[in-house]
């Protein structure tokens, strides 16, 4: 599904899924921006679901 998904912004691997509300996230410009995590780059449609995550990161992963 995540190869259909990024059909929709070209290349493959040019989108991520929203940790926090599971939106389709374009990496070139995620509207709520990025937090890093245990070394693993997340991708926000909001900033309220990047703010979310990074008050509890581990209830979204």
């Amino acid at each position: 599904m995540t190869q259909q998904l990024d059909t929709i912004f070209g290349k493959a691997g040019d989108t991520a899924i929203d940790p926090v509300c599971k939106m389709v996230v374009d990496k070139a410009n995620p509207s709520g921006g990025t937090a890093e995590h245990g070394g693993t780059t997340y991708y926000f449609c909001s900033t309220g679901c990047q703010h979310a995550f990074a008050e509890e990161p581990a209830k979204y992963l």
